[in-house]
């Protein structure tokens, strides 16, 4: 896995509000390939099953526009301004021809409806690039897919809430296999810590903001997805 060398990954990307670069946008991830750190991003599909990159369901945050991504094209979704800027939404293909491998990418899948459509039309997309990158989600029968699928690609289970309730009751880290798990920084303790190193493996954990959890999470953590860099150094 890149954690090894990439210990310090960008959540969203490398964006900042003082800068006017928001997050999930071109600006973000080529200042973080800039900077050299691992990027991650999340992605949705389109009406027209092309896959963008975008964080929530629905476009009002970020955009002003009511509705979901799901219901627009994705000519329409690129024509949404970000946050007030001058930059616009864009799709997966336009962020790995820029990003080029210069640096790894984490890729989160946000898909809480049916498995496969997204998920084949990512590894189409990815087959292509020479660059290293995997891929996680909070939905374990997505990794179950890759599993199946598209055992080659680094799959990772994200962890929070519900979600985690669901991954206690059945043992789907057995079922999935994942490559990594990625955890809120808050919920790990030793305990966790020791459960997964036990069954070697890694934890990452999200999103770290001071120093003070960078120091904590360096006792049980492979990776961090961070914000905010000026709070402290590599």
């Amino acid at each position: 896995m890149f954690f090894d060398k990439y210990k310090f990954i960008s959540h969203r990307g490398l964006h900042s509000k003082r800068l006017d670069i928001p997050e999930n946008s071109i600006p973000a991830f080529l200042r973080s390939v800039s900077k050299n750190f691992a990027i991650e991003l999340d992605i949705r599909m389109s009406s027209d099953d092309e896959i963008v990159v975008f964080h929530d369901e629905s476009l009002e945050r970020m955009t002003g526009v009511k509705g979901n991504v799901a219901d627009f094209t994705s000519a329409e979704l690129q024509e949404q301004v970000l946050n007030g800027t001058k930059y616009k939404i864009p799709v997966l293909s336009e962020v790995l021809r820029l990003v080029d491998g210069r640096v790894p990418i984490l890729i989160e899948l946000k898909n809480d409806g049916l498995v496969g459509k997204m998920e084949k039309r990512l590894v189409q997309i990815l087959k292509g690039y020479n660059g290293e990158y995997a891929i996680q989600s909070f939905n374990p029968f997505v990794l179950l897919w890759f599993r199946i699928n598209a055992p080659h690609i680094k799959r990772g289970q994200l962890v929070s809430g519900d979600n985690g309730l669901c991954l206690k009751k059945i043992p789907f880290n057995f079922i999935t296999k994942p490559d990594f798990v990625s955890y809120r920084y808050s919920d790990i303790n030793y305990d966790l810590y020791q459960r997964y190193k036990k069954a070697n493996i890694p934890i990452i954990c999200w999103t770290i903001r001071t120093i003070e959890d960078l120091n904590r999470m360096k006792v049980y953590c492979k990776a961090f997805i961070f914000e905010e860099i000026d709070k402290f150094n590599k």
